[in-house]
């Protein structure tokens, strides 16, 4: 820092220091710092009591668990959030990797592109829908039917015994890996302030260094030793073992946050059909 911004600041400080003898400044000030420290603490509170009652469900609801977890519970959410990365970071790069030898398989060598082209057209329009799902009926219920949707497409990779069965399976998952990644990015923003957020995202994104190196030699193993099929069907019995905790651990805080009176569930008198009006409308809502 140089001398000028040090001069200035000295001279702030000089100017604000009360004067020899006038102790009704020095009271003043000290009045304003217990006044402003009293209104800090008090909408603090205020912020921490409940969540907020305009919001949406699923805000409401991830508000509510953000006020009941535990120190240990968190270390739990980023380990088990760093164990999915990994994960689905191995397996993405094994997909990859065995791609051209499934295709031609199917002696569709020169389609290799379009299962994968496809599969990035219906992850791309994934996002804004997995975002208003996640806002109306929550963190738990979106990420549980993203990860359905990849063991769906796993299941069809390493069953399918044809090109186009193959294609609609890497659409199935390719909406369930991004979207999946999308729902634990949201999750790993819940569970972390803003100062340390830039942290939690390198955290939970650094198996990808470990994979990238890892993933083409486990590929070759599977293709050479094994077979391609249990290179998708591995991990379609991984997946789902490694996402369980995470969705146990939300809906048994949003429990806990239900029983210490964070979340307050009413009946909605509504019938089965008046319940998918309501939601469908919500769906829609701005």
């Amino acid at each position: 820092m140089g001398v000028r911004p040090l001069v200035r600041r000295a001279r702030t400080v000089f100017q604000h220091l009360p004067r020899d003898g006038d102790d009704s400044d020095e009271e003043t000030v000290e009045q304003r710092i217990i006044e402003n420290r009293s209104t800090d603490d008090s909408m603090l509170g205020s912020w921490n009591e409940k969540p907020d009652q305009n919001a949406q469900l699923g805000v409401q609801d991830v508000e509510a668990v953000t006020m009941t977890w535990s120190k240990k519970t968190l270390i739990a959410v980023f380990i088990n959030i760093w164990f999915l990365y990994f994960v689905n970071a191995f397996q993405a790069t094994i997909s990859v990797s065995l791609n051209p030898y499934v295709t031609s398989s199917f002696k569709a060598h020169s389609l290799t592109a379009v299962p994968t082209a496809i599969g990035d057209a219906f992850a791309a329009a994934t996002y804004l829908p997995m975002a208003k799902m996640m806002d109306v009926w929550g963190r738990a219920e979106g990420f549980l039917l993203m990860v359905i949707s990849l063991t769906i497409g796993l299941i069809l990779m390493a069953a399918c015994h044809s090109f186009e069965i193959y294609c609609a399976a890497n659409a199935f998952y390719y909406i369930g890996f991004y979207g999946m990644e999308y729902a634990i990015d949201v999750v790993t923003a819940d569970a972390s302030s803003l100062r340390n957020r830039a942290f939690a995202y390198a955290f939970t994104s650094s198996p990808y260094i470990i994979t990238a190196f890892a993933g083409p030699k486990v590929a070759d193993i599977f293709y050479y030793q094994v077979s391609w099929r249990w290179g998708f069907g591995a991990w379609a019995i991984i997946t789902p073992t490694f996402a369980a905790p995470l969705y146990i651990m939300l809906k048994y805080n949003l429990h806990k946050a239900q029983k210490e009176g964070y979340r307050i569930k009413r009946p909605s008198g509504r019938t089965f059909i008046e319940s998918i009006w309501h939601w469908t409308v919500q769906f829609d809502r701005e």
